[in-house]
């Protein structure tokens, strides 16, 4: 065989074997909002601040314990000599060579003008924004998998719905032609069928193609192996969605919605700081 061959054959391989092996897999929206919580770096990122904040309030909360600080050190000493007036003569005095000490010392703030006080709930608000900050990244996470796990619904849809449109329009033509041969039937219905059919490949090809880029991306959120195939949960569609009237929606918005709360914690911090900063003018014992 030629070199060429040889060379043809691994590329084919290579572009077929994700289809090959692709693994197909099932999901429901509570284990992808799960996978979602533990494999999104964009929440990985948001956790570690949330972390830091935490990790302020409690760095704040120690100014409330007392300073201790403690010293050890080590001396050496020569002997002595003691010098006649005139310089002529001197007498070698001994003296204990080695000395020590040790220190510990504990200073306690009495009063600061509640800036201890202050900054600790400065610390606690910086903690809450950052919970914030992680929870909304999370909603907006869910709410693009979302989108794209009811877009892997439609597409599926479509996926069927062209197939089966595919094959009736193959049957179609196969009588088509079947009755030309007879005379029955002119080119021209031969051929206006023919584009139909090729209509709906192209079709079928496209939606294959927008399905694999949608599956590529939740893949990747949620960092799966790159041959899974996702598969929606169609007992998703037998959930019951409850009807809600206007102001029952209000009212759900309005108290879950971060961006409300997030504005209302706002406020407090600058209080905070506004309270801190007058802090700072008092004297501190």
């Amino acid at each position: 065989m030629s070199k060429k061959f040889w060379l043809i054959v691994p590329a084919v391989w290579a572009l077929c074997s994700p289809c090959l092996h692709a693994q197909p897999r099932t999901l429901g929206l509570d284990e992808m909002f799960r996978l979602a919580d533990e494999n999104s770096v964009s929440l990985q990122t948001y956790a570690t601040g949330r972390e830091a904040a935490a990790e302020a309030v409690r760095t704040a909360r120690l100014r409330r314990l007392p300073d201790v600080s403690a010293s050890v050190s080590a001396s050496y000493l020569g002997n002595g000599r003691i010098w006649d007036r005139d310089f002529s003569g001197s007498t070698r005095v001994p003296m204990p060579h080695f000395g020590n000490n040790f220190a510990l010392e504990a200073q306690q703030v009495v009063y600061a003008g509640g800036a201890v006080s202050s900054g600790i709930r400065l610390a606690e608000l910086d903690a809450e924004l950052a919970g914030l900050d992680w929870e909304k990244n999370r909603q907006d996470v869910r709410f693009q998998l979302l989108g794209a796990y009811l877009e892997l619904f439609k597409l599926d849809n479509q996926t069927r719905v062209l197939e089966r449109n595919l094959d009736l329009a193959r049957q179609v033509l196969a009588d088509m032609r079947a009755r030309y041969g007879q005379g029955t039937v002119l080119k021209n219905d031969i051929t206006r069928y023919e584009l139909q059919q090729e209509d709906l490949q192209l079709q079928l090809a496209r939606v294959s193609d927008a399905r694999t880029v949608v599956n590529h991306r939740m893949v990747t959120v949620l960092h799966l192996p790159d041959s899974t195939v996702i598969v929606p949960d169609s007992a998703v569609l037998a959930d019951e969605v409850k009807a809600l009237g206007q102001d029952a929606w209000q009212q759900t918005a309005a108290r879950t919605n971060l961006d409300l709360r997030r504005a209302a914690t706002g406020i407090e911090v600058n209080r905070q700081l506004v309270r801190q900063v007058r802090s700072e003018r008092l004297p501190q014992v």
